[in-house]
């Protein structure tokens, strides 16, 4: 999404909730300056992200005439602990970019992360149909809480991103860069044996690329795009093995067509998300992945043997953990459906049903 990538927020996912979402929201930065304008949002301003990113909120909200504020000041919230969990809310005039304006509901809640904060603005009722159905108005701003786990989720994958490039990268090329120093120092005063130094700068430059591998798979393995979801499951379940000690068995049905596309990129995803949750919280030693069709869906499961939670650790988790609503997510975006299973010493049990069309698959 290029508008996010502008506004410097890349997690895939806060963008595709955001985009997605069915009525409008716009995310400013601290000054008021426009960062993320959704499609809800395009269609209802009649304005494009590309003309509208970078221009201040102002061009979009004014506020209510005869209003007693200036601006728009006082719809902010000045600090992230604010006593009012639903934010900050009132009625605007919305401007078009053909100049109409128009009566619109908003309210907004503060992004707080480390990298600094943002405010997410939900335009509600820009037809008219809340004041007869308030019901309506209600779904988006649930995503309020989702955008702002996700940004601190986000946050947290850049800290450990960048981190393991200053730890493992930095250090080695710090040295490889003292070797190449002294080979030139060598060189220059024609003193012998230059040519004993290149095997150790080359293991130095093999264990730079393989960290490099390393951090690009963790993001996205490029086998997904080069050989299917199948292979790619097949490298993710041996690699968890390698790094957990846990048992990692994969079954695919041995007739089913290879998914691509969103559909392979949603199964990796949701596997990955799974397999990182059984590692932190399961204390298995099994856990079992399968993948199969049932008519006219295709089916992941992934089962392990662990102590499991009880019923209402189960709930809870479900409506708290950033992991559970991203898998949750990324199915819905799928028409898809997500089961959860757990009890108490007996192992966690996840199943998710898409959609899928084989003439699609690659």
């Amino acid at each position: 999404m290029k508008e996010f990538e502008e506004a410097h927020i890349p997690c895939s996912i806060l963008s595709d909730v955001i985009q997605c979402a069915p009525e409008p929201i716009v995310v400013a930065d601290p000054s008021q300056v426009v960062v993320v304008f959704n499609r809800a949002a395009q269609k209802v301003f009649l304005r494009g992200a590309s003309e509208t990113l970078g221009t201040r909120l102002s061009l979009l909200l004014l506020p209510p005439a005869g209003g007693a504020h200036a601006g728009l000041d006082h719809l902010f919230p000045r600090h992230s602990g604010s006593d009012d969990p639903a934010g900050t809310r009132g009625t605007f005039r919305g401007v078009r970019a053909t100049g109409d304006e128009f009566s619109v509901h908003a309210s907004v809640h503060r992004l707080a992360a480390p990298s600094g904060s943002y405010f997410a603005i939900f335009l509600r009722d820009p037809t008219g149909l809340a004041s007869t159905n308030p019901a309506l108005s209600a779904p988006c701003e649930a995503l309020a809480p989702l955008c702002n786990a996700l940004l601190r989720a986000q946050d947290r994958d850049i800290a450990r991103i960048a981190q393991e490039l200053h730890d493992e990268l930095g250090q080695t090329l710090t040295a490889l860069n003292m070797e190449l120093s002294q080979l030139e120092a060598d060189c220059a005063q024609d003193r012998p044996g230059p040519a004993e130094r290149v095997p150790a700068m080359r293991g130095l430059l093999k264990t730079s690329l393989a960290s490099i591998r390393r951090i690009a798979s963790d993001m996205r393995p490029a086998m997904l795009d080069d050989l299917g979801l199948f292979p790619a499951l097949e490298w993710l379940a041996s690699d968890f093995a390698s790094r957990y000690g846990i048992d990692a068995r994969l079954c695919i049905q041995k007739d089913i067509p290879q998914p691509c596309g969103e559909t392979a990129t949603a199964l990796y995803r949701i596997v990955q998300e799974a397999l990182t949750n059984v590692a932190r919280h399961a204390r298995a030693t099994i856990v079992e992945v399968g993948l199969h069709r049932r008519t006219p869906d295709i089916v992941l499961s992934v089962r392990d043997n662990g102590v499991g939670v009880t019923p209402e650790r189960l709930a809870r988790a479900s409506l708290e953990s950033l992991g559970v609503r991203g898998i949750k997510e990324r199915a819905r975006q799928l028409n898809g459906s997500v089961t959860i299973q757990a009890s108490e010493g007996f192992g966690f049990r996840l199943e998710v049903r898409l959609p899928f069309d084989p003439s699609d698959s690659g």
